[in-house]
């Protein structure tokens, strides 16, 4: 039943996280560039990028300022958005430009716009998740709250799948060694 939800859209699917992921280790980085590709809106793809990421401003437990990218940046960390991605894309293959979809118009639909985001180092994927979104403009409430719920995931206060549970680190001769 709580994966019927996904298909509501703005309900986000279920995240995932790499094991060694530290939330607060993108803080080394003054500016975390945001890489958005497709456009779910008759708008310029630019204004579009910067809606996604004003709505992700704020939005973080850890202190981050969003910057939009107009080229995927191979900085060491970043933030890609695909609406309107191939279906059932596997979320590594956000991270790698190769992959990604052409800059090509999207064709308009009517229904909810699938989105796939994910917080990259380098070509490894830290966090994902996906959601679809329902929304007339960037400036709908759903997408805004959406693009925050987004944020929120990929920069959480506390990986739940850290490698080293919680902080006990299990070694060879037992946990705390």
């Amino acid at each position: 039943m709580l994966l019927a939800g996904c298909n509501i859209p703005g309900a986000l699917s279920p995240p995932y996280y790499r094991g060694s992921y530290q939330p607060g280790e993108t803080g080394i980085q003054a500016t975390i560039p945001v890489v958005v590709r497709g456009n779910p809106f008759p708008l310029p793809d630019v204004d579009v990028a910067a809606a996604v990421v004003d709505a992700m401003q704020g939005n973080t437990w850890w202190p981050t300022v969003f910057v939009p990218a107009t080229v995927d940046p191979r900085m060491t960390y970043r933030v890609v958005v695909l609406f309107s991605g191939p279906m059932a894309m596997p979320y590594p293959d956000l991270c790698s430009a190769a992959v990604l979809p052409s800059e090509q118009p999207q064709p308009m639909s009517t229904g909810p716009t699938p989105v796939s985001a994910a917080l990259c180092k380098w070509e490894v994927l830290l966090a994902a998740t996906s959601s679809t979104v329902l929304a007339t403009s960037p400036d709908d409430p759903r997408f805004r709250s959406l693009m925050a719920a987004i944020a929120r995931t990929l920069f959480p206060l506390r990986n739940p799948d850290d490698a080293q549970r919680n902080g006990l680190r299990v070694g060879w001769l037992g946990p705390g060694f």
